[in-house]
């Protein structure tokens, strides 16, 4: 029986920034953000940082900051403004942020988090940044099925083979923390949670056979690929994906659903009753990583386990054909 995910069900759709932008607006009401100094945190080559200005032209300034300082070269190259300043720095480790603690009206940041290891780190130094009353929204990858699949197959399974996927998703992803945990994560620090969501992101293919083709081009065998046993092992590959990880998008097209955090959060002021309740700053141990957040499940929790078991049981049966190979 050919099972078609569907992990969007309770989700809101998103289709690009502009989406997301539209959304902080509705939740903050910031209007043009007349004369706020604003942090775009993860600005890259600067396109989400002009996008920025473009949208809210009553920016006083924005800085925006990555850690890797040739991107922050480049950007200063391509996008010269007077209103943005582009600098190193690292929200995970806060380097380069002492100067802007408590004086950044708005941060914004896409694409970003996911590329952290230690977020609960991240997230302090974004409420040690924002000044009282100052807001953030945040935008990040959280989970996949195929990255979820892939995984399973060179870790539980230790298939002999390279995935191609690290450019496709990002490295530190698909710890599957559900919104609710996320929230606990951010009310421990202090903040006030206006809005924390999963959306999702449908990568449609317009035939069954191009949507093959993709999940097909992931998989790397080593030497000696074009051998009937190993092309025997890809098809098998591909028969599992189907039948347990396939996914159809909403106009009924095979496509791949990545799911990802929405987040808008604003700290509160020091007289405010809720951050008194909420107001504990993360311990040592906790901005290092130390501690593990309760529940973290990968994302099987999209199949039952009886269906985990099955495919496992597959795979194990067809190594027993071609388990002389390693």
């Amino acid at each position: 029986m050919n099972l078609l995910m569907d992990s969007s069900r309770l989700a809101v759709h998103v289709t690009d920034l502009d989406t997301f932008y539209d959304e902080a607006t509705e939740v903050f009401k910031w209007g043009s953000l007349e004369n706020s100094t604003v942090m775009d945190i993860g600005c890259g080559l600067g396109l989400s940082t002009t996008k920025l200005l473009k949208l809210f032209p009553g920016i006083k300034k924005i800085v925006a900051i990555d850690k890797d300082i040739d991107a922050v070269l480049e950007a200063r190259e391509l996008f010269p403004d007077d209103k943005i300043e582009f600098h190193y720095g690292n929200a995970e480790l806060g380097d380069g942020l002492r100067q802007y603690k408590n004086k950044i009206n708005a941060i914004f940041s896409t694409h970003c988090l996911c590329y952290i290891e230690n977020q609960k780190a991240a997230f302090q130094n974004i409420y040690d940044l924002l000044e009282e009353g100052g807001r953030a929204a945040l935008l990040f990858f959280n989970k996949s099925l195929k990255k979820n699949f892939f995984k399973k197959l060179s870790t539980d399974l230790d298939i002999p083979m390279f995935l191609d996927i690290k450019e496709e998703y990002p490295e530190f992803s698909g710890k599957s923390i559900t919104p609710r945990q996320y929230e606990d994560i951010l009310r421990k620090i202090g903040f006030r949670i206006e809005r924390c969501e999963e959306v999702v992101q449908c990568r449609e293919y317009a035939s069954v056979e191009q949507y093959k083709e993709r999940i097909m081009s992931t998989i790397h065998f080593p030497a000696d690929e074009k051998s009937s046993v190993w092309k025997s092992l890809k098809n098998n590959i591909l028969d599992l994906y189907m039948t347990y990880y396939s996914e159809i998008s909403d106009r009924n097209l095979p496509c791949f659903k990545d799911v990802y955090l929405q987040v808008f959060i604003s700290k509160p002021p020091k007289c405010d009753v809720y951050k008194l309740d909420f107001g504990n700053r993360l311990s040592l141990d906790e901005q290092n990583g130390k501690d593990e957040t309760p529940n973290q499940n990968n994302f099987e929790e999209e199949q039952s386990s009886s269906e985990d078991e099955n495919m496992r049981n597959s795979f194990l049966d067809y190594y027993k054909w071609v388990g002389c190979l390693w």
